[in-house]
């Protein structure tokens, strides 16, 4: 039945030119309540600070803010309904990671546990995987009334929105497309008027392992063992975390921090520069962090003497000893002494080693 639907639907989006030409919305509230009185002074909000506040966010993200338009809806988050005042904000020239970042630092930034997407797409597009139903004639009344009583589309399409000139803006699954036309003829809307959009649906809840924050690329690895690859080629930078490909301008990328979590890691990268002194990595312009293993690609490889920096590691031993017995009036035996004078004379040993092989790699590869 879904393949007829989604024909006619088509038809009724060719019909009906979309009403914004702008590639993606994010829809948002700053309201963290559960609001079960429809007469709620809140619901009079007409969330103009929060407007401004979430436009600066999609500029500083990239993308273009064109304006926003105010909403009444009702959600369902799986136990509970509530009424809610929100903002649909239109974004120009903004790319899929950026529209998620942003997303998510609307949710971070307001205390949200999710911020929905919708990136519009060609219908016959690989990503579709939602559509937008926009429907005039139907009440902020009538939608309340309408998901209070229907308990499917009440949890297979999770609520709604009205905007001020009364139309019903439904984002939905691609398989629940015959569900919210359904339900918005139900309760009363016009869908012979109907307008359909295609396109991406998303419930931002986290931020991407891979993103672009003020214009530092960050890579964040998980707890298990990450494979990372940084490449940069016809003017963009190219990450691969795990088998998952990233890819940004150049141009909008300052800087890169890449922090590999817990696990044995490892990060193969191309660079001209590379150089390590203690524990900290420098590849090319990129901070590296909590990586076990380096593959590198390059021109000029720099070790840092490390026997320099060895002996204050394991100065903590001697200030422990001082502490335990001012404090704590506690001294330690012979056996402790021994102890601790092979453990700190292995370790400089060992970095003085370390830093005599480093003199015969410290050349230009």
């Amino acid at each position: 039945m879904i393949r007829p639907l989604l024909g006619a639907l088509a038809l009724l989006a060719i019909a009906a030119p979309a009403a914004s030409a702008t590639d993606a919305q994010i829809f948002a509230t700053d309201n963290t309540a559960v609001i079960t009185d429809p007469a709620d002074p809140r619901l009079k909000d007409d969330l103009k600070d929060f407007a401004r506040r979430v436009e600066r966010i999609i500029d500083a993200g990239g993308g273009e803010p064109r304006g926003s338009e105010l909403l009444d809806g009702v959600f369902f988050d799986g136990t509970a309904t509530t009424f809610e005042r929100s903002r649909a904000f239109d974004v120009d020239r903004v790319a899929d990671d950026e529209l998620h970042t942003i997303a998510d630092t609307i949710r971070a930034r307001f205390a949200q546990q999710s911020v929905l997407t919708f990136d519009r797409l060609p219908a016959g597009a690989d990503d579709v995987d939602g559509v937008l139903l926009d429907v005039p004639r139907v009440t902020a009344a009538a939608l309340r009334t309408g998901l209070l009583e229907d308990a499917e589309a009440r949890e297979r399409l999770f609520g709604g929105s009205v905007t001020q000139d009364r139309h019903l803006l439904l984002v939905a699954g691609l398989e629940d497309a015959d569900v919210a036309r359904a339900f918005a003829k139900r309760i009363g809307g016009d869908v012979k008027r109907a307008r359909l959009q295609y396109g991406k649906r998303e419930f931002v809840e986290g931020p991407l392992p891979v993103r672009v924050e003020r214009g530092t690329l960050v890579v964040s690895g998980g707890a298990d063992d990450d494979t990372i690859a940084l490449t940069e080629r016809a003017g963009r930078l190219e990450v691969t975390l795990n088998g998952a490909h990233f890819a940004f301008a150049a141009r909008k990328v300052d800087r890169v921090r890449i922090d590999g979590g817990d696990g044995n890691d490892t990060l193969a990268v191309d660079a001209e520069r590379v150089s390590a002194a203690g524990d900290r990595v420098r590849v090319g312009d990129a901070d590296v962090d909590g990586v076990e293993i380096l593959q590198v690609t390059g021109s000029e490889l720099t070790v840092g003497d490390l026997s320099a920096t060895a002996p204050f590691r394991y100065s903590n031993v001697l200030f422990a000893i001082i502490l335990g017995m001012v404090v704590f009036r506690e001294f330690p035996d012979g056996f402790s002494y021994i102890g601790m004078g092979l453990i700190i004379t292995a370790g400089i040993y060992a970095a003085h080693r370390e830093a005599i092989l480093s003199r015969k790699v410290n050349e230009p590869l």
